[in-house]
């Protein structure tokens, strides 16, 4: 057990590390903006009147302690780490229990004096142990501006925890189903769910008996740094529990490669999309692409329905007209500064996605799948190539999701924009998704273990060191390192366009870095 436990540990051990890494430094923006933004009591109790608003609850949460740091980062970051945390278990998770089968590599530890139960429940404390690191890494940079130990470590262990749920949830999932993809989009589902109930218990005081159908709304029972109600911690520990011996035993009820939903001849023949190696590429992941865009239409509506309301309550803010000053904007520009500001967030998303979905492509060859299509008269320039033209085409149609999406959320609320602001706003961002992108696909030609692992990380760095590294006074050569930094605050700027082309020929040039390696090196497992 121990050298299963170790071999598990090994593979997710450069994850866990970039995943306390990111939502260390993530904290550490919350944290920063709050004392830059509202400096002083009068303007964080306009915050917390802002909160208040049904939009803001439903997107937000209900605001508690919004007035201190720690309050802050809950109510205004919390349910992001959530995101992050749960996404990383779930993918993690599915990859170490169903994607070790599908690639045949769970027989060499099952060849021992080892079963199966065993193997499953040592990938799942190296799941559970990640998370709690990533806990660990919210605690320590927490605690410090906070100077509330006790909201510190709820905070943490609700973050841990709900990692810890998200991965039970995919552990079941992972028994139910034979394909690392299916069980890791039913995690999704679920985290999605979660969402959606949680907003529907914000959205007024009547429904706030739903928030406990949603692990998302256990963080707005919690409290931290208010009312630190401790005993909704067992509720975490308590679900997580009941799922991972549910997911055991069903383990033990199936033989190794087999799954609980599919017996030996229900699995029928779908020829759609097979007909090119670049249609099958589009069978694999649309449903992953489909799951994306609904988060960040949802995700952008929200935010343009939250437009007007900021603004009014914003416009005689004297700190913020202070933080516009600093951004070169005006009173007038608060409603499309907001757009412009909220646009590099959902650049950050889209960027996560151009990573991951090279990812995918590395995840073929993990699999081996790949070679069955390279045995085939098809040249790797030309699999690879079709990859990412589908991941180009796949930014582009989310860059154009949410430009219409927030213009949509700022329609229903009367927000002076228009579609061609929104758009502009978010295709803004589009040289520095694709920089990302063209830098997965360096990783994936160069050291394609570190696909993922590079351009994420990179992601997470350039977005804290934009925000951190002036209210930090670092010079301006270390702060340039950041695409972020060099992005012109679109509508209210005129595009940057000398700054993009550069951004632009960097993704071109990193993607064909990619493209020759991988024509030139072996193909490669884990």
């Amino acid at each position: 057990m121990s050298g299963v436990l170790r071999l598990f540990a090994r593979l997710t051990r450069r994850g866990i590390v970039l995943l306390g890494l990111g939502v260390a430094a993530y904290v550490l923006v919350e944290a920063i903006s709050f004392v830059q933004t509202y400096p002083d009591q009068a303007s964080r109790m306009r915050l917390a009147e802002f909160g208040d608003q049904p939009a803001v609850r439903m997107l937000q949460g209900i605001p508690h302690a919004v007035e201190t740091v720690g309050g802050f980062v809950v109510w205004d970051g919390g349910w992001f780490l959530e995101a992050i945390v749960g996404v990383w278990a779930i993918l993690t998770t599915s990859r170490l229990l169903r994607g070790e089968e599908d690639s045949g590599r769970a027989e060499y530890p099952l060849s021992g004096p080892v079963s199966g139960l065993r193997v499953s429940g040592a990938a799942l404390v190296a799941v559970v142990m990640g998370c709690l690191v990533a806990g660990l890494a919210v605690f320590v940079t927490v605690v410090v501006p906070s100077e509330d130990v006790l909201g510190a470590v709820l905070f943490a262990l609700g973050i841990a925890g709900f990692g810890i749920v998200m991965s039970a949830v995919t552990a079941v999932a992972s028994q139910l189903v034979g394909v690392r993809r299916q069980a890791a989009a039913l995690g999704a589902a679920f985290l999605g769910i979660a969402f959606v109930l949680r907003m529907i218990a914000n959205s007024s005081d009547g429904r706030s008996w739903v928030s406990w159908l949603s692990v998302f709304g256990w963080m707005d029972r919690l409290r931290p740094f208010g009312d630190n109600n401790v005993g909704v911690l067992a509720v975490y520990f308590a679900v997580a529990a009941v799922l991972f011996v549910a997911a055991l035993a069903l383990r033990a009820r199936r033989d190794l490669g087999a799954a609980i939903l599919i017996r030996d001849g229900d699995v029928r023949s779908r020829p759609l999309l097979l007909q090119s190696p670049i249609r099958f590429a589009w069978r694999l992941t649309w449903g992953t692409l489909v799951g994306w865009a609904v988060g960040i239409a949802v995700y952008s509506f929200f935010i343009g329905s939250l437009v007007k309301s900021m603004g009014e309550v914003l416009a005689d803010d004297p700190a913020y007209e202070q933080y516009l000053e600093l951004l070169g904007m005006t009173k007038e520009d608060i409603s499309l500064g907001m757009v412009a500001v909220m646009a590099v967030v959902t650049g950050l998303i889209i960027s996560l996605y151009a990573a991951w979905r090279i990812g995918g492509v590395r995840n073929e060859e993990d699999a081996e799948r790949a070679e069955h299509l390279l045995t085939r008269p098809l040249t790797r320039g030309r699999w690879l190539g079709g990859h990412l033209v589908l991941a180009f085409v796949s930014v582009g149609l989310l860059v154009l999701l949410t430009g219409v999406a927030t213009w949509v959320g700022g329609v229903v609320t009367g927000a002076e924009v228009t579609l061609i602001d929104t758009i502009d706003a978010s295709a803004n961002l589009l040289p520095v998704i694709l920089l990302f992108g063209g830098l997965a696909v360096a990783m994936f030609g160069l050291a394609p273990r570190l696909t993922i692992a590079v351009p994420v990380g990179s992601v997470v760095v350039a977005y804290v060191l934009s925000f951190v590294g002036p209210a930090l006074d670092l010079p301006g050569w270390a702060v340039g390192i950041s695409p972020f930094y060099h992005v012109a605050l679109v509508p209210v700027e005129d595009f940057a366009l000398t700054q993009g082309l550069v951004m632009l020929a960097i993704a071109v040039l990193a993607a064909l870095v990619g493209w020759v390696a991988f024509n030139r090196r072996d193909v490669v497992g884990a």
